[in-house]
């Protein structure tokens, strides 16, 4: 998968709040998220990216207004940063004393929006910057979720090569290790096409250093590519479920999202959408090793097509959103 517009978007708008005292709406009651991984599989955490936008236009109006409209708090809350954003920002401090449970990736890309190299990591050259990071994680004391540049696939070669990014990420858990953080779950999150064969598969990618979840990002891009082809929940993410399991690691789909099936003017059918959720619903509970899924809310352009991943895009895809969210499995 490509790297999406609404990443940089989410990165830029939650570098500028960084230290801003905003006024916040409320939540709706906070879920039970004291635990980041479950001991039984038997549950699994609903979570999201809400992206802003032009009314909800904070990270914190859009996670707002996105649980009102599904009548629960999302337990966990997806967030995007770049490698000079101190961690946690207090968009971070503000989620989870709402009673949510952070998922950030920490990506390798600067202020200016240039790359930092993976090579620059893993030899020491940023070793100060871990420290502090890490330092600054720990004594803030609370639970997250923390992968280090979700989608590496994306960034190589610009970042460097596979070698090198299984070497970083390395690096940064051992480094967290050393400075005893224990509030950190660590996520390895590749593109759902990884696990299909793509990319030199989920083992090119993987750090040698001790990580807890398996992480996957996909999507269902038809019809607005047809050549894509019209993939269920299945199709997309069955290949990521079996690699977890025989590894023995817990799964987090950590971006999932569909269109409509009339998007880009095709005409289907209007409650294709609505199935499509109802399926993930399905799958989720079947796998039983999924600790958590986030939805990515979001408006994105994929290779100049605009495409409306938003859970609203019809009173069907909403009412079948809701509806899996506020089933018994998802906490």
């Amino acid at each position: 998968m490509e790297r999406r517009e609404f990443v940089k978007r989410a990165a830029l708008s939650g570098a500028a709040l960084l230290g801003t005292q905003i006024q916040v709406p409320p939540s709706p009651a906070a879920a039970s998220t004291d635990g980041l991984a479950p001991t039984a599989f038997n549950r699994c955490l609903w979570g999201i990216h809400a992206e802003p936008g032009a009314v909800y236009d904070t990270p914190y109006k859009a996670i707002g207004h996105a649980e009102s409209l599904v009548g629960r708090q999302f337990a966990v809350d997806r967030q995007y940063h770049r490698w000079s954003d101190a961690l946690p920002t207090t968009y971070e401090v503000w989620t989870r004393g709402q009673g949510r449970i952070p998922y950030v990736s920490w990506n390798s890309y600067g202020g200016s929006g240039g790359p930092v190299s993976w090579q620059s990591i893993a030899d020491g050259t940023r070793d100060a910057w871990i420290t502090q990071q890490a330092q600054s994680i720990r004594a803030w004391g609370k639970k997250m979720y923390l992968t280090f540049n979700h989608e590496p696939e994306n960034d190589s070669p610009r970042c460097g090569t596979p070698a090198e990014y299984r070497a970083e990420f390395g690096r940064i858990i051992s480094m967290f290790e050393t400075n005893r953080v224990k509030n950190v779950t660590w996520v390895v999150t590749l593109m759902a096409p990884t696990f299909h064969g793509r990319n030199g598969g989920p083992g090119n990618w993987l750090p040698s250093a001790p990580y807890d979840i398996i992480g996957v990002d996909g999507y269902n891009r038809w019809p607005c590519f047809p050549s894509h082809g019209n993939k269920s929940f299945n199709e997309v993410f069955a290949p990521a479920h079996s690699f977890a399991v025989a590894i023995g690691k817990p799964m987090a789909i950590c971006e999932f999202g569909t269109l409509e099936a009339t998007a880009c003017d095709y005409p289907g059918s209007p409650s294709a959408k609505a199935t499509w959720f109802h399926d993930a619903g399905h799958w989720i509970q079947t796998w039983a090793n999924v600790v958590f899924c986030a939805y990515s809310h979001v408006f994105a352009t994929f290779r100049g097509k605009p495409m409306a991943f938003w859970f609203t895009t019809s009173s069907q895809a909403l009412t079948a959103f809701k509806a899996v969210g506020a089933g018994s499995y998802f906490v």
